[in-house]
């Protein structure tokens, strides 16, 4: 104690001065956090004051014919938000019942095909989404739909593996709204008729896919022979729009068997075009090229020489 005494006495000014000088460090430290405070307070709520854009509700077309409404920008919104809410809500049923009879019939003609090709490989989890108004034609407008796997604000949409982009288009059918989906457009029916050299071609229907035409048809052989409608090459039978720009098919898909029809007998199947969708690109011919009148001719001829040939215009 007597030590303890004889420190203080012999120390006593230096240890009021350490003392003083971390009593005022203490008190700037107290000051300084309060005046941070103050101005944390004053300032905006940054994350408040950003405004997020509504990607479920897009504004101008890329391709366009007419601008839309803004009852009509809404409505479509709405009904495509109420698609997905049940497609999420795997309320199968419902959600069919918004396609198109023409869809229906083109890519989901059972509920059991919609659930296992649309809802399965795409709604295996709940999905946000955003749209792109893509076109606006005649009465259809086309959106372009990319769903998200997660929290669209929190991701930002980067999650490029889980994400699925189709192409959705909104259609009247008797008075109601309904959907192409799959990246189907539209569907019309044509009954266009070319005919020539005793052979008559029916374009019967007409599906406009994003990626690719597709039209059905019928071909009937009143010739005595047996014919070889194509033997494989694309650029013989084409689409020609407008502008003559030609859309080569994709004939090479079909067998040869297909492509082959005895005298008196027709045929009917689908052939696809290498066309993109263009709302703007009206095609107005299919051309069928090198149409080998006598099969047997060209079976014989293998440099394909001096064989008779003809060619059918469709104008569509």
């Amino acid at each position: 104690m007597r030590r303890l005494l004889k420190y203080w006495q012999n120390n006593k000014q230096k240890i009021l001065i350490t003392i003083g000088v971390i009593v005022f460090v203490f008190i700037c430290i107290q000051v300084a956090n309060e005046i941070v405070k103050q101005q944390t307070a004053n300032q905006p709520n940054i994350q408040n004051t950003i405004t997020a854009q509504d990607v479920t509700k897009p504004e101008e077309p890329i391709i366009t014919e007419k601008p839309l409404k803004e009852t009509e920008k809404e409505e479509n919104a709405q009904f495509i938000a109420n698609f997905v809410k049940l497609c999420n809500e795997k309320k199968i049923e419902e959600a069919y019942g918004l396609l198109s009879d023409a869809c229906k019939e083109e890519l989901y003609r059972d509920i059991g095909t919609f659930t296992n090709n649309y809802i399965n490989s795409i709604f295996s989890s709940a999905k946000e989404y955003s749209l792109e108004l893509w076109s606006t034609f005649d009465d259809d407008t086309t959106y372009r739909i990319t769903y998200y796997e997660g929290n669209l604000l929190q991701t930002g949409g980067n999650t490029s593996g889980s994400n699925f982009v189709d192409y959705i288009t909104i259609v009247e059918e008797n008075n109601i709204l309904k959907l192409n989906i799959g990246k189907m457009i539209s569907k019309e029916t044509k009954n266009q008729i070319g005919e020539n050299q005793g052979i008559q071609v029916t374009v019967q229907t007409r599906s406009v896919y994003m990626d690719y035409e597709i039209y059905r048809i019928t071909v009937k052989n009143n010739t005595n022979n047996t014919i070889l409608l194509n033997d494989g090459t694309a650029s013989d039978i084409v689409l020609i729009d407008e502008k003559d720009n030609e859309y080569s098919s994709l004939v090479y898909e079909l067998p040869m068997s297909s492509l082959t029809l005895e005298a008196g007998y027709q045929k009917s199947f689908n052939l696809k075009f290498n066309k993109m969708y263009n709302a703007s690109s009206q095609i107005r011919n299919m051309e069928i090229r090198n149409i080998y009148l006598n099969k047997a001719q060209y079976d014989a001829n293998q440099n394909q020489e001096d064989i008779e040939t003809t060619t059918i215009q469709i104008k569509l």
